[in-house]
């Protein structure tokens, strides 16, 4: 989100100054719109969606305990599977299990430039990850501007964020509620991993976390969730800020179908 010292730059014709993504064209971002979901972003939705419904997330596994999964039984062997005197160790089939709630302790930075949400997102992913990314480490390496940030350079600074975990981080665009509760509880319940959530207030329209009635294009950063993913946990770096944010919270709770409404026309990095 982008403001000026006095608080908000005007917004333009076209697209309000108040923003986190750029209102130029970067990369074919327009910074008004993510327009349709990309491949990349339909692959990785996809992989998302598996992981959370189960699809290829049952595994025969060793004797290693399943990481983040439970036993759910010994596969047997048939004589005629291996030759006579063969010794065999029992494979465990083990089912991935997500949790009904999940908070990962991310912790809360405030931006320290007006159109640095997408920097310092990144950065409060990166000291979860433990990489401990500054803001101005952050802005340098994926190349914010005084217009913000765009989806592509936040999705690189999530993946640089990550450090050894490798979290294939990449753009998907207008998840609705259902997309959104399977991201939340894939990535952050299953992954341990945060998500990067782009924005889009209207003004006169409807605002989350108390923000002014200011069109407003934004990025914040997914925790936790509660209710099986219904519910998305959130810290947004731009509370406390002057220019209208006094009021808004460092860390505040969103239904995923009031999220899908903020991201009709942005979208996630997960």
């Amino acid at each position: 989100m982008a403001l000026s010292a006095a608080g908000l730059a005007a917004p333009s014709a076209a697209f309000a100054a108040d923003s986190g993504d750029t209102g130029t064209v970067v990369n074919g971002d327009t910074g008004e719109s993510w327009g349709p979901i990309d491949a990349a972003g339909q692959a990785r939705l996809a992989e998302l969606v598996a992981e959370d419904t189960g699809v290829g997330g049952v595994s025969t596994m060793s004797t290693t305990p399943c990481a983040n999964s439970a036993p759910i039984g010994a596969a047997t062997t048939s004589p005629t599977e291996v030759e006579a005197g063969t010794a065999v160790t029992p494979l465990s089939t083990c089912v991935h299990t997500i949790p009904a709630t999940k908070t990962l302790s991310v912790k809360w930075q405030q931006q320290k430039k007006g159109y640095w949400c997408g920097p310092t997102t990144v950065s409060m992913a990166s000291y979860y990850f433990g990489t401990k990314k500054t803001q101005a480490q952050v802005a340098s390496y994926i190349g914010t501007t005084k217009a913000g940030s765009d989806r592509l350079q936040v999705a690189k600074g999530m993946k640089w964020a990550s450090g050894s975990r490798k979290i294939g981080y990449t753009q998907i665009a207008a998840p609705n509620a259902s997309k959104i509760t399977s991201i939340l509880r894939a990535d952050i319940g299953k992954n341990v991993a945060p998500v990067a959530v782009n924005t889009h207030e209207i003004a006169g329209g409807s605002h989350y976390n108390k923000h002014p009635n200011r069109t407003i294009g934004h990025f914040i950063l997914a925790y936790g969730y509660t209710s099986g993913g219904q519910t998305a946990k959130i810290a947004d770096p731009a509370a406390g800020l002057s220019g209208g944010y006094a009021s808004a919270a460092e860390k505040f709770s969103i239904s995923a179908s009031t999220l899908a409404g903020f991201v009709d026309d942005r979208g996630v990095v997960a």
